[in-house]
Order: C-alpha cells, then structure tokens, then sequence
C-alpha cells in the first residue's frame, strides 16, 4: 500500500490513521470538508494533499493518479438532534455510494468504510459477527444500507469492500457529546456521572 484516500480526514480517527500512514510512508490524500475548521489537527507532511470538498460533491474530485485503499470515515448530520431524522441519514447513503465511485475511478482496489454499533440496536448480550443487526435510529439504519450497497456496488467494480462497525472510540478529538467524553468531563471536575439504562 502506497497511496490512500481518506474520507473525514480530520475527524478523530482518520487524524489517528493519517499518522499511521505518514509513518509506515503512505501518500493521503485528506478528504476534508469545504472551509473545515479542524484542517489544524492534521500533521504537516508533504505525505499529504489536501483536497476540501463536501460529501455531496465527491463526484467533482478529479481522478489525478492511482491510489490503493479508500478509508470512507465521512459521515454527516450526527450531532444528536439529527441522528434520527431519516431524510438526513438517507443522504449519507448516497453520500457513502458516491465514495465508492470515486474508489473506483481513482483506481483503489480496497474500499473500506465506517459502519457502527448502531446498526445492531439495543442488544442485551455480548455482540459478535453472528448478532443480528435490528437498528432502532435512522443512523444506524443508513449506516446498515450503506454497507451493503457499498459492498455490492464493490463487486460490481471488483474491489474489495471491508466494512467495519466502530464501537465507542474516544480519544483526542473527540465529539464532547459522546457517553465517553461525558463521563471523563465528570470524573475529571469529581462530578456524578448519569447515564441512562
């Protein structure tokens, strides 16, 4: 692997996989949303082209030169109020199919996305690759959709589509909002931490 796409380029974990890349000597190129404000949390590299572009215009990025790997971690609308408004979530479907155009005509013979624990819903036991998915929010089911219509859009293009459900990260950068995030916050001002069942 020598030149990957990475998609949310300045979220939490592509920042984290953009160091891994630079280290192990992998060209990115950082996908990053149209005037982000975050663009100062990627390191300095020449390893990195920076190309800012919103989700709904992936279909503009010209296909300069061949890359190996497309990391699809672009997800838009999941600030709570909007995690379960289908219409908004329909969108990353879309959003996630056009990602994978893109794979394909930038030449990636690898296409792997972001999937969710939410996909599977309230679940009571421990999750493994036999539970059932049964999504409950418009996000988890868009995340479930876009997984499976990227894997077939895949096959049709002969790449390979790994897509891998993330489960409660938490990190630097990290959305304030998050269970995670929360807790630390409280426990760091010795505050009670409430969560519901």
């Amino acid at each position: 692997m020598r030149r990957v796409v990475v998609t949310g380029a300045t979220s939490m974990i592509g920042v984290a996989l953009i160091k891994e890349c630079i280290k192990n000597g992998v060209e990115v190129l950082a996908i990053v949303r149209r005037q982000s404000v975050n663009l100062n949390r990627l390191p300095e590299s020449d390893m990195i082209e920076i190309c800012e572009c919103n989700l709904n215009q992936l279909d503009t990025i010209p296909a300069n030169g061949q890359y190996d790997v497309f990391y699809h971690l672009a997800w838009a609308h999941t600030a709570k109020a909007q995690r379960d408004d289908p219409v908004l979530q329909e969108r990353n479907i879309k959003y996630s199919l056009d990602a994978v155009e893109l794979a394909n005509k930038l030449g990636c013979k690898k296409f792997i996305g972001a999937g969710s624990q939410a996909e599977y819903g309230r679940v009571d036991h421990v999750i493994t690759s036999e539970t059932a998915v049964a999504p409950l929010i418009s996000y988890g089911m868009a995340k479930y959709a876009a997984g499976r219509l990227c894997a077939k859009l895949c096959r049709q293009y002969g790449m390979i589509c790994i897509w891998g459900r993330i489960f409660s990260v938490y990190g630097r950068h990290d959305n304030k909002e998050t269970m995670l995030s929360y807790a630390i916050d409280q426990f760091q001002k010795s505050e009670t931490a409430k969560f519901s069942s």
